[in-house]
Formats: C-alpha cells, sequence, structure tokens
C-alpha cells in the first residue's frame, strides 16, 4: 500500500538527513490521515494520488510564484518537492 511505502520512505529520507523530503512527505501522510478522521474509512491507493497531486500542484503554483519574486533557494525547493511527489504517481 503507497501509505506504508510513504510511511518507510520517511523513515529512509529522516536517516539521510533529508529534511525537505521528510517535511512534504509528514504533510502527506497527515493529509491522509485527516482523510480517515474526517471519513472514518481508510484512504485506498488511489486517494493517496489524489493527495499527492494536489501537493505537486500547490508546489507547481509556488515554484511559479518564487521565480517571478527572483526567490531561486525557494524555487529550488518546490521543484525538488514535487520531484520526490512525482515518484509516488
Amino acid at each position: 500500500m503507497l501509505k506504508e511505502l510513504l510511511k518507510n520512505d520517511i523513515i529512509k529520507y529522516t536517516k539521510l538527513q533529508d529534511r525537505d523530503a521528510v517535511n512534504i512527505l509528514k504533510l502527506v501522510v497527515n493529509d491522509v490521515n485527516m482523510y480517515y478522521l474526517k471519513y472514518g474509512t481508510e484512504s485506498d491507493d488511489k486517494k493517496i494520488k489524489a493527495v499527492i497531486k494536489n501537493f505537486i500542484h500547490k508546489s507547481e503554483e509556488s515554484y511559479t510564484e518564487y521565480k517571478k519574486a527572483g526567490r531561486s533557494d525557494l524555487a529550488e525547493k518546490e521543484k525538488y518537492e514535487k520531484a520526490i511527489l512525482s515518484s509516488y504517481l
């Protein structure tokens, strides 16, 4: 299941000390858990992928805005997070 893969990857990225990857994956898992609390049912892979797509869309928007503002450091962070999330689709 995708949820277990996300949790295992959080551990993997924590050991690698990749804070950006850990943070974005924790946000995704948190949204999946919120879905469970709200609807009382486990999220299947399809719903988890929808959550991930939503995060990717937000990252794309943020990337564009940061580029416009001349904040290439933050734009690159968003690009990196999008690459991580895209690997789960």
